[in-house]
């Protein structure tokens, strides 16, 4: 009798923790994902508490950072305009040379053009060779 009794408790016993562990697999998804849920809304309240309390202090600091890209921003382009505007310069320059020394020999073949008439025996040189 005692053998049976073993036997029909070791059974027992089988079959509970064999059904307990099957519980335990089958409710530790919908247990972890409850955990989950109630982890992320705790830390969200304390995230949401937490900016309130330094929102003051931060809107002020993005605002600055705003400010500081715009103005770093704006020293680009104008360093920008500020190279467009001496290249140009210099471009000015160069075609103001170009300008003059077109004037220049502009006049002096004025000069020989009336020089040329004038006289008549080196004309008639050039022509004899």
């Amino acid at each position: 009798m005692r053998a049976e009794r073993r036997e029909s408790f070791r059974k027992w016993a089988t079959l509970v923790v064999s059904t307990l562990a099957l519980m335990v697999t089958c409710l530790r998804d919908p247990i972890v994902l409850t955990l989950k849920s109630t982890v992320k809304e705790v830390i969200r309240d304390e995230m949401n508490r937490y900016e309130i309390a330094s929102g003051a202090e931060v809107r002020p600091d993005k605002r600055r950072d705003a400010d500081t890209e715009l103005l770093k921003r704006l020293d680009q382009e104008v360093a920008a305009i500020g190279y467009l505007a001496a290249r140009n310069g210099a471009e000015h320059n160069t075609w103001m040379q170009v300008n003059n020394c077109l004037i220049s020999i502009e006049a002096k073949l004025d000069l020989l053009t009336k020089e040329q008439p004038k006289n008549p025996k080196l004309q008639s040189g050039k022509n004899r060779l």
